[in-house]
């Protein structure tokens, strides 16, 4: 009873899988027949296709689309007139030379200055003073001695006076004289007691002789 049940057991599974098999190669059979049909269709849907994308725009326009546009583009240029030569620039004339400018007549030469007469050196040194002088240049000295014994008490005015009207000086140019005696007074006294001695000459030119000059602006006689 045991050897039976399994082998009714085997014969079961032996028919399952026959029936699987038939089942599967069913199953294949079918997927391949839909596959079949969808590549068919495919095809056809591609050839259709192809017959569009070539056609274009210029199958459709020959099967009653738009007209050509070219002929009237070409007529529309054609008519165009062409652009007018554009006249050439005129030549602007050249600026006139301008007149070069004139010379300029040169500055006329300023007149030199007057020399200026010079300032005086001292109060003898003007014309009518330099005249007395001169015209007493060989007795001015006699003039001097003269006047001074007379003029030793007076000093230095008592001699300009008698100095002055002597040889016709003004006052200014008097008094210089006049200092000089009372220089010769006061530091040469003793010197002088012989006037035309060199001792005397000697002291008055050390003591007595720079400050005439800076007084008369002359030298001393």
């Amino acid at each position: 009873m045991k050897h039976l049940t399994r082998a009714a057991l085997w014969a079961l599974g032996a028919l399952a899988l026959v029936a699987c098999d038939d089942g599967s190669s069913g199953g294949e059979g079918g997927a391949g027949g839909a596959g079949g049909a969808v590549e068919a269709d495919a095809a056809q849907g591609g050839a259709g296709g192809g017959a569009d994308m070539t056609a274009g725009p210029d199958a459709a326009g020959g099967a009653g689309g738009a007209p050509d546009a070219s002929p009237a583009l070409d007529q529309a240029v054609a008519d165009m007139a062409p652009e007018a030569d554009m006249a050439p620039e005129v030549d602007m004339a050249p600026a006139p030379d301008m007149a070069p400018e004139p010379d300029m007549a040169p500055a006329p030469d300023m007149a030199p200055e007057p020399d200026m007469a010079p300032e005086p050196a001292g109060a003898c040194d003007n014309p009518s003073d330099l005249d007395a002088l001169a015209a007493a240049a060989d007795t001015i000295t006699g003039t001097i001695g003269d006047c001074a014994l007379p003029c030793i008490a007076g000093g230095a005015e008592c001699a300009a006076m008698c100095i002055g009207d002597a040889v016709g000086l003004g006052a200014a140019c008097a008094d210089c004289f006049g200092e000089i005696f009372g220089c010769t007074l006061q530091n040469c006294a003793l010197q002088c007691l012989n006037a035309g001695s060199d001792a005397c000459m000697n002291c008055q030119t050390e003591s007595c002789f720079p400050a005439f000059e800076a007084c008369a602006g002359v030298s001393p006689p």
